[in-house]
């Protein structure tokens, strides 16, 4: 004779909420979706590029007034009508002085992926890794690395001046070992 209950499945019971239990997890519900909604806000603030883009016409020296980094970390200078490299970035380091490079690496620039600016350093379009700013008078390393080539730019009353024809040599540098 078989044990009593061998054999014979029990029947789950089905949970039912009432409609004042299923009210009182709806504050919970909003609270996970507004929790979801900020962090997905926050990330997109973070990953987003908000520095400025100053074109500057074909030939012409770029005249970008310093006062414009008040107000944003990073801008970009766009030289029409330059073959690659052609965008500068702008910075103003926490020590105080402006530093411009190119926004591209030397490693990475020819997967045609940009760079950007983001929570204060310039991340690789490629392989998403910071670039090492380099210090002033800092000399590039023989092997090509993110490190992005700083470009000549001179500082007078308040303005930051990029002389066209210092662009040249420093493209120069950039393609240089390629």
């Amino acid at each position: 004779m078989a044990p009593r209950g061998a054999g014979v499945k029990r029947r789950a019971r089905k949970l039912e909420l009432t409609r004042r239990e299923k009210l009182s997890l709806l504050p919970f519900l909003v609270l996970m979706l507004v929790a979801v909604v900020g962090m997905v806000w926050s990330h997109q603030e973070q990953m987003t590029d908000r520095a400025e883009v100053v074109s500057v016409p074909a030939g012409e020296d770029a005249d970008v007034p310093i006062a414009r980094l008040d107000k944003q970390p990073a801008l970009y200078l766009d030289f029409e009508r330059l073959p690659e490299p052609h965008r500068l970035l702008v910075v103003r380091q926490p020590q105080g002085h402006i530093q411009t490079v190119f926004s591209v690496c030397r490693r990475c620039w020819s997967h045609g992926k940009p760079s950007r600016y983001l929570a204060g350093r310039l991340v690789c379009g490629h392989c998403r890794e910071g670039m090492p700013m380099p210090g002033p008078g800092q000399r590039l390393p023989k092997e090509k690395d993110c490190t992005p080539v700083p470009v000549a730019a001179q500082t007078t009353e308040g303005i930051l001046r990029i002389r066209h024809g210092d662009l040249l040599p420093a493209a120069l540098e950039f393609r240089s070992g390629e």
